[in-house]
């Protein structure tokens, strides 16, 4: 008899504490209430870029990155437009740099975009030896 009450209790206490924490989510989740949440979701992004390795990147297992991002003048579709200024300029010269260099083209009439730019480094990230404790950024005007 006594370990069927205690049993009982423990049912008893168990089904307690199910409703009470039952009605503190819902609670949580209604209106004028905050609640945590998560989205997950694939964002499709074009982006055009220019990208150089250094001379010896196969000598490497990682590299540190820079990602340039250009001024207002050089919005468009015609990457020409980026080597005007800074990075690209400069390798389009011949100069070399330790580094890899990432420099993408912002849509006419837009600004940058955070996302466009983190699916940029994640897809860069992916496909080349990147250290990701070394990942710089640098612009100028628009881009600064």
């Amino acid at each position: 008899m006594k370990v069927i009450c205690v049993c009982c209790a423990v049912v008893v206490v168990w089904g307690v504490f199910a409703s009470v924490g039952r009605g503190a989510a819902e609670e949580s989740a209604g209106p004028g209430r905050q609640r945590a949440a998560r989205l997950c979701a694939r964002v499709e992004v074009q982006l055009d870029y220019l990208l150089y390795l250094p001379t010896d990147y196969k000598q490497k297992d990682a590299w540190p990155l820079l990602l340039f991002l250009h001024g207002a003048g050089e919005r468009g579709t015609d990457l020409e437009r980026v080597k005007r200024h800074g990075p690209p300029k400069l390798i389009a010269q011949g100069q070399s740099f330790p580094f890899i260099v990432v420099s993408p083209q912002c849509e006419p009439d837009q600004w940058w975009d955070p996302l466009k730019l983190t699916a940029l480094l994640d897809e860069i990230v992916a496909h080349y030896k990147v250290d990701e404790d070394r990942v710089y950024v640098t612009g100028l005007s628009m881009g600064g």
